[in-house]
């Protein structure tokens, strides 16, 4: 999964709160979010117990990003050290029950 120039400004914002990210299909939301998720681990979550949490549309877009975010461990394109740290924790989830 490749970054453009704006996508990877958006994965490398400084988190001020939540963060919406909108746009047509296919523009690339989905990557960006997955992308997000370790940058904010190795950036930003310092302290024991500190999570990230993500949600979703829908539990179609729920597994897909599960997935996505499984390849990009897989991959290992980022810092993986303290991504497995026992205290950071990474949870993908859908309002819908």
């Amino acid at each position: 999964m490749k970054l453009n120039i704006e996508q990877r400004r958006i994965v490398e914002l400084e988190p001020s709160g939540n963060m919406l990210v909108k746009g047509v299909a296919g523009s690339g939301k989905t990557t960006v979010a997955v992308k997000r998720i370790p940058f904010l681990l190795n950036h930003y979550c310092i302290e024991p117990g500190d999570k990230v949490l993500m949600v979703t549309f829908n539990k179609t877009l729920l597994n897909y990003i599960k997935y996505q975010y499984k390849k990009v461990e897989d991959d290992g394109n980022y810092q993986f050290e303290m991504l497995f740290n026992k205290d950071k924790e990474v949870e993908i989830s859908t309002n819908i029950s």
